[in-house]
């Protein structure tokens, strides 16, 4: 049994560290996802499309667009409860060189890059990783 708590640890603390997050801890968790592409991305656009909100990240050579949503945890428009606003990140879309390392190490920590990147998408627990149209992919949460 502990065993098994261990495997699925790394699977419980990813999931759990991008959900329901208040702003401070969001934007560390963008940070941190940002930083770990390797590259000198900049906070270029923030932006609310129908459905969902983004943010667009860029460097000299690329873009990253990270998508999130909010919700009001607690919220029961019945009982007048306002609840408490949470953000949970979506995805990121950019190069497949560039995302790699992020699911490499939140996801999959033993991801072969060759594989992955001929077989044009792996899935693991909820979380997603495929090409889009070559170079770019999307890492889904």
């Amino acid at each position: 049994m502990k065993l098994l708590l261990f495997l699925l640890f790394p699977v419980f603390s990813f999931a759990q560290s991008f959900l329901k997050l208040d702003s401070i801890a969001f934007s560390k968790q963008v940070d941190i996802l940002v930083k770990t592409t390797g590259k000198d991305f900049v906070l270029s656009k923030m932006g609310k499309d129908q459905t969902v909100d983004y943010l667009i990240y860029k460097s000299s050579e690329e873009t990253l667009l990270i998508t999130y949503y909010t919700v009001k945890d607690g919220e029961n428009k019945n009982l007048n409860v306002a609840g408490v606003k949470r953000w949970n990140l979506r995805s990121i879309k950019g190069n497949y060189l560039t995302l790699f390392p992020v699911w490499q190490k939140f996801v999959d920590t033993s991801a072969d890059k060759d594989k992955i990147s001929k077989e044009g998408y792996k899935m693991k627990g909820d979380f997603s990783f495929k090409e889009l149209d070559s170079p770019v992919w999307l890492l889904r949460f």
